[in-house]
């Protein structure tokens, strides 16, 4: 509701926005019937392990890590795209290009005062490379493997992730050049598995954090996402 308190809109927001992000990756992957789209399947399983990480720590601590902290740092991350913007045409001696000259108002207005209260709230001043404030985001993995009791993730962040990130934005070729046609039918099939699992992952700690799950519908939810190779089917 909209008189709701902020820190309860704040939480139902991006309860929303996690699982509308999943729902709408499992819409798009279910579109990818070729093996040539390894690297759009590559890219859904990095950013929902990521969204596994975030629901596992704002399952595992709400006062550590806070609904108010992942807002806070998205408004932190637009301040600071739009000041590095403003400053680079400052430097060049160039105005800024007219479809983004909105920024320079944003920047003169009341919020980005807001947003640096913030920072000093909760991150001593800065902006960190992850809402948590921790800019190694090895440590975000290990502390989501405490809430669920194991190392799986953490395991697999070190062994299988910068393949993912490589096939996702990497620079070169590195992850890419060696695939062979026998290999990547292979890949491809891991990786659809790996969205298949973190999604069920996420969409469970919504639910749960929604007091909305049940284990006989989302038994049913799951089975309806699960992978099953060609051959299986």
């Amino acid at each position: 509701a909209d008189d709701a308190p902020e820190d309860v809109k704040a939480r139902l927001s991006t309860l929303r926005g996690y699982f509308n992000r999943t729902a709408t990756w499992l819409s798009t992957v279910v579109k990818l019937n070729s093996t040539s789209d390894l690297q759009a399947v590559s890219t859904a399983a990095r950013a929902l392990f990521e969204v596994v990480i975030d629901l596992s720590l704002l399952a595992k601590d709400s006062r550590r890590y806070s609904y108010a902290m992942v807002f806070a740092w998205e408004r932190s991350a637009i301040l600071k795209r739009a000041q590095w913007m403003k400053d680079y045409f400052k430097s060049k001696s160039r105005p800024t290009p007219e479809g983004y000259r909105r920024w320079h108002a944003y920047l003169k207005g009341p919020e980005p005062a807001e947003i640096k209260t913030n920072r000093d709230r909760w991150w001593n001043g800065n902006h960190p490379n992850r809402w948590t404030g921790n800019d190694d985001f090895l440590q975000d993995v290990e502390a989501a493997d405490a809430f669920h009791g194991g190392t799986s993730l953490s395991d697999f962040y070190v062994t299988e992730y910068g393949a993912l990130s490589w096939a996702t934005h990497g620079s070169t070729l590195v992850g890419m050049r060696t695939n062979t046609p026998e290999s990547i039918p292979a890949t491809n099939a891991i990786r659809l598995g790996l969205v298949s699992e973190f999604a069920a992952v996420a969409m469970e700690l919504v639910l749960k954090e929604l007091d909305l799950f049940d284990v006989d519908e989302f038994a049913r939810l799951r089975k309806s996402i699960e992978y099953r190779p060609p051959s299986a089917v």
